[in-house]
């Protein structure tokens, strides 16, 4: 009767919630990425076009890429522990969260200074 009717209702107005919310965190995922990107890209070429002198000194060459790593590690990571978090249909702890985001955001962030390593050369 009705009142089945009415509670099969409520469960599909939930899991239409529930993929909707899903698809708003990849999404706002992709906006961010994209948006870290662009920062990444702008203050390497105005750290490098800024004032040359200070970029071309040793201690520059190194330090301007490890603070773009460690940005894009914590960026990453944060993202990665939300998807982890929200997405799957089970329960998962924070310690597991914390684990699996900080390995797949040190696994990507790496693959990435790579793969522009090798495009750049």
């Amino acid at each position: 009767g009705a009142p089945a009717e009415q509670r099969l209702g409520k469960l599909e107005a939930g899991a239409r919630r529930g993929r909707i919310g899903v698809d708003r965190i990849i999404e706002q995922a992709e906006y961010v990425l994209v948006a870290q990107e662009a920062m990444e890209v702008t203050v390497f070429r105005r750290a490098n076009n800024w004032r040359p002198e200070v970029a071309n000194q040793p201690g520059q060459q190194l330090c301007i890429p490890s603070m773009n790593f460690v940005l894009s590690f914590a960026v990453i990571t944060i993202l990665f522990a939300l998807i982890f978090k929200f997405i799957p249909d089970t329960t998962i702890t924070r310690r597991d969260v914390r684990i699996g985001a900080t390995v797949a955001s040190l696994l990507f962030t790496v693959d990435k200074v790579i793969i522009g390593f090798c495009l750049g050369h």
